[in-house]
């Protein structure tokens, strides 16, 4: 509360309020800014200031402003969190009645900082006990001087191009130079319009079967943090892409792009109406007399999900899922989660002569989900590592599996999106609001079993890439005929890929790679700098 003018001494010519326990609100908030945890409007800020300090010697007019201000204060923390608008927040407060109550408990805990909570009770206690001695308010406004200061003339360290780590940054034939993030983002947009992958004139010589692993929550990053990057899983791939951009955050978006993979990168704004006929992988490999089949362990109805896959990508077949499959889990709507092993074992039997294209999606790995039997009691982020172990060997099964069976399959595996497993300073764990490099940064491979000519090793895409890559390598090897008298090596193809630089998108938020650095703009706010501590 702000300290009454008639408290104070009535000699001053000006006779400004104190902050008052104010003092504790902008100190904190400073904290959290300088920390990078959220973003600081300065002068919607220092306006607020201002009216907690303006001289109000009538006590009516002192009253209302103490009504007044505690509402604006909240809604003023709310808009300087970088959190959601408004309305997407209630949106998604309506989402919570399906989550299961351990669910949401989990949730609640992530969101309890005992460091934070910690520093706080020192704070408070501080300030109360040296508020008679020191002008607290004098503090916060030179505080918030010193970060005009920084905001309006930075020093030379801060103005020096920042370079984020270069094992995880990928290198890009792209030297051009934009003046901003926004004009490099228009020039990215325009240029993947143009793009597309033809498939008139490519012809099926050789009859395979085409598989799609599609993952939900799985980046390179929950890889390292559970320490399964090394799974022998991924020493069977062929190709290996080390630098994919999964484009998005979020199932539906991922599934959408990687079905519409014959195009350029499209805005999220457009994900939702309709595309040209040729950006569809269905009519693509339809035109190559592959017939299509969906596969989900799961029933496909949160966030309309198969609706996204049949609707928004043309893959408008029925989910194949059999209803005697065995349970492994519970998702975080209680809703039953299937055995991905039983399912691969249902897929391989069912392969027949006429080949088919095959999108087999998996929620093994989303957060909130439930393990039935001895391991029910953990959560979601201490069950990950035991259900991610599960999924690589339940695919690992599958290939060797394919291997015995002599048939000739092509295997993407392909994951929607990371599990942001581990967090940032904006994000808690498990939440993936923001489409930063470590949640859309995600290892994709690609396996060609009973192919003429194998590789020896695993051949690494080291440039940065995503779904138009993925259309043009299932087409080269159609058109090379690589299950019969192939036409080309498999790293003459895989060296012609082409290249996408990296943006990722969700409906609110963009991060891009720009100068070294990935920047982040959400809505119509500046852009900021995110995701370059790896």
């Amino acid at each position: 509360m702000t300290t009454p003018i008639s408290e104070q001494n009535k000699t001053s010519p000006v006779a400004f309020a104190d902050l008052g326990a104010w003092n504790l609100y902008f100190l904190l908030k400073l904290y959290l800014f300088y920390s990078g945890s959220i973003g600081f409007h300065f002068l919607e800020n220092i306006a607020f200031l201002l009216f907690l300090i303006a001289p109000f010697r009538h006590k009516f007019l002192y009253q209302i402003r103490q009504v007044i201000v505690i509402p604006v204060g909240i809604a003023l923390l709310y808009y300087d969190s970088r959190l959601p608008s408004f309305e997407k927040t209630l949106g998604q407060l309506m989402n919570l009645a399906d989550f299961d109550v351990s669910y949401l408990m989990e949730l609640l805990m992530r969101f309890v900082n005992f460091k934070l909570i910690a520093m706080l009770v020192v704070v408070v206690f501080s300030y109360t006990y040296l508020k008679n001695w020191i002008k607290f308010t004098s503090i916060t406004v030179g505080l918030f001087m010193y970060f005009i200061i920084l905001q309006y003339y930075p020093t030379e360290s801060e103005t020096a191009p920042k370079i984020a780590n270069a094992n995880n940054m990928p290198v890009t034939k792209n030297s051009q130079t934009y003046n901003n993030p926004d004009e490099q983002l228009s020039q990215f947009y325009q240029k993947e319009s143009q793009r597309n992958v033809d498939f008139n004139g490519v012809e099926l010589n050789q009859p395979f079967e085409l598989l799609f692993l599609h993952v939900c929550s799985l980046s390179w990053d929950d890889l390292k943090e559970t320490g399964l990057d090394n799974h022998v899983l991924f020493d069977k791939f062929d190709v290996m892409f080390q630098q994919f951009n999964s484009a998005t955050s979020y199932s539906g978006p991922a599934a959408i792009r990687m079905l519409r993979a014959s195009c350029g990168q499209k805005p999220h704004s457009q994900l939702y109406s309709a595309a040209d006929s040729q950006c569809y992988l269905f009519n693509n490999l339809a035109k190559l007399g592959f017939g299509h089949k969906l596969l989900m362990n799961h029933d496909g109805k949160f966030a309309n999900f198969e609706k996204n896959v049949r609707q928004d990508g043309g893959w408008n077949v029925p989910n194949d899922l059999s209803v005697t499959t065995p349970l492994i889990q519970k998702s975080f709507d209680g809703s039953p989660i299937y055995s991905d092993r039983y399912l691969f074992d249902q897929w391989l039997s069912n392969i027949g002569s006429t080949p088919n294209a095959t999108l087999y999606n998996t929620v093994s790995l989303h957060d909130g989900n439930k393990i039935i039997g001895n391991q029910s009691r953990l959560n979601s982020l201490e069950s990950f590592h035991p259900r991610l172990l599960s999924l690589l060997n339940d695919i690992n099964y599958l290939f060797e599996k394919i291997e015995q069976s002599g048939k000739k399959v092509m295997v993407v595996f392909v994951p929607e999106h990371g599990a942001g497993l581990k967090g940032d300073n904006l994000q808690l764990p498990g939440m993936r609001e923001f489409p930063s490099h470590n949640v859309t940064h995600v290892p994709v491979g690609v396996r060609l079993f009973g192919a003429t000519k194998r590789q020896a090793q695993t051949l690494n895409v080291n440039s940065p890439s995503s779904y138009l890559a993925i259309s043009q390598l299932v087409e080269q090897v159609v058109e090379k005929n690589m299950f019969g008298e192939p036409t080309a090596t498999l790293a003459e193809i895989v060296n012609t890929l082409p290249e996408t630089d990296f943006v990722s998108e969700n409906d609110s938020a963009t991060v891009i790679q720009y100068k070294g650095t990935y920047q982040m703009k959400i809505d119509k706010e500046d852009w900021i700098e995110y995701g370059n501590d790896n």
